[in-house]
């Protein structure tokens, strides 16, 4: 009983305490990673690139738990690749070889942990810088060429009817894809038209993607055409 006669009480207080830190950077890490595709294309062609990233957090910063993080700010820098400040990024190349892609990734990150005895709280504020890249390799096409050039008439399934159509790729390498097509006005017969085999093929270890035109039912003159 306390000397005024009103009993007396005690009341406990959870108290959470903020406070603002720059985390060690041995204690934070970030991977960031760029993929591009195709990783084989032609010249002209529309190149898509993507930055990932894989951030670590620390689990503990002394007595306290992380219990949440949340990536505050982003930045990605493309080069000359792109002037977008963006995770996805397309662009085309105007000249052959191989190209490197590279994004410089810039992440910040704040994170709670809490004290698992006293229940109060401190955000720590991370900061941290990685660089990912990708190669892709940029060709053009040097050749075209049909074997035979003169095939006789008839749009039969035969070898004397039918002429190889290669296309060559610059620099030398597989997995381009080149389209086909026959140029509109050439090759049209007076019931059956020259055909191609396929409409695209891919480029093998020579650089080289093939298809097979089967000529019309009557003589006539007929123009394939390669691009990509």
């Amino acid at each position: 009983m306390s000397r005024n006669g009103r009993l007396g009480a005690v009341v406990s207080l959870a108290i959470a305490v903020v406070i603002i830190a720059t985390a060690n950077a041995q204690d934070f890490s970030v991977d960031a990673q760029v993929t591009a595709s195709p990783h084989e294309a032609c010249v002209g062609c529309t190149i898509n690139a993507s930055c990932t990233a894989n951030i670590t957090v620390p689990p503990r910063v002394g007595d306290e738990v992380l219990v949440s993080s949340v990536r505050t700010s982003e930045s990605w820098d493309w080069g000359t690749f792109s002037t977008v400040n963006a995770a996805a990024v397309s662009n085309p190349f105007s000249d052959t070889g191989e190209k490197t892609i590279s994004c410089v990734y810039k992440v910040t990150v704040r994170a709670v942990y809490k004290d698992p005895k006293t229940g109060a709280t401190i955000t720590v504020t991370y900061q941290g810088t990685d660089t990912g890249s990708d190669t892709v390799v940029i060709v053009k096409i040097s050749t075209v060429t049909a074997t035979p050039g003169a095939i006789a008439a008839g749009a039969k399934s035969s070898r004397v009817h039918q002429s190889k159509v290669v296309a060559t790729v610059d620099p030398v390498v597989s997995g381009v894809s080149i389209g086909f097509s026959i140029v509109e006005g050439t090759g049209k017969g007076t019931k059956t038209a020259a055909s191609l085999s396929a409409s695209s093929a891919t480029t093998n270890d020579q650089g080289q993607a093939e298809v097979t035109l089967t000529s019309s039912d009557t003589i006539e003159k007929c123009t394939v055409k390669a691009e990509c």
